[in-house]
């Protein structure tokens, strides 16, 4: 994964486009992950993740994320963790709305 990681930046730079780091987040606690299993095990058979062990989903700090994306060094993790995302923020912020 951290290839893949590795290689998505790279693209991004040779394009010159913002590579943002985003969470996968179904809850916002850790400890919460226990109502999830519970509306998935509800489900039975019909949902494949009863089939599978599912990952910890929950919603991440900054500084989790940025943990996480270490393997790319301090500054890179920074600026697809803090710094793109927050370009990316304001780019939608100034982006015209659609018809009115």
């Amino acid at each position: 994964m951290e290839d893949i990681i590795q290689n998505m930046v790279k693209l991004g730079q040779e394009l010159d486009k913002p590579v943002v780091a985003t969470g996968d987040a179904h809850y916002l606690n850790p400890e919460d992950a226990i109502y999830r299993k519970i509306l998935i095990s509800s489900q039975g058979g019909a949902n494949q993740l009863n089939r599978t062990q599912r990952p910890d989903v929950h919603f991440r700090s900054t500084d989790e994320m940025l943990e996480l994306f270490d393997f790319l060094g301090a500054d890179l993790a920074k600026q697809i963790v803090v710094d793109n995302t927050h370009q990316v923020a304001d780019m939608l912020m100034m982006a015209p709305s659609g018809p009115r």
